[in-house]
């Protein structure tokens, strides 16, 4: 996050690095308004349960009372299905790593099985 927000800083005033804590709040909240491509939201609507009013919402009359249920039960909602999604992935993978896990593992049975084989009639041929 830092390494994005510093390379912004450097993108919008490469000549005028007085000027960057005058855009570093701008560039703050475009990073934390854009989507996050693990989690499918954005770090605002994460911590918050709603997207951040912004000038724009502003200049096209965004109604300002917003009543605190929908956005509660919105939020509840989101969060529920970002866990089910995140749980899902999880499951996949555990299942995946297992499946792998128990290839190798009937594999280097089935080596070990057979080498034992070829030792025990190695020994049997020297008697």
């Amino acid at each position: 996050m830092v390494r994005i927000i510093s390379d912004s800083l450097s993108i919008c005033c490469p000549e005028a690095k007085d000027l960057w804590s005058d855009l570093l709040q701008p560039i703050v909240l475009a990073y934390n308004s854009s989507i996050n491509d693990s989690t499918d939201y954005s770090p605002f609507f994460v911590i918050h349960g709603r997207n951040p009013i912004i000038w724009t919402d502003i200049l096209h009359k965004l109604p300002t009372s917003l009543t605190f249920a929908p956005v509660q039960n919105n939020a509840e909602k989101k969060a529920k299905m970002m866990t089910k999604k995140k749980k899902k992935k999880k499951k996949k993978k555990k299942k995946k790593k297992k499946k792998k896990n128990n290839k190798n593992y009937h594999s280097n049975a089935c080596k070990m099985f057979i080498r034992g084989k070829n030792k025990a009639t190695k020994a049997q041929q020297r008697q």
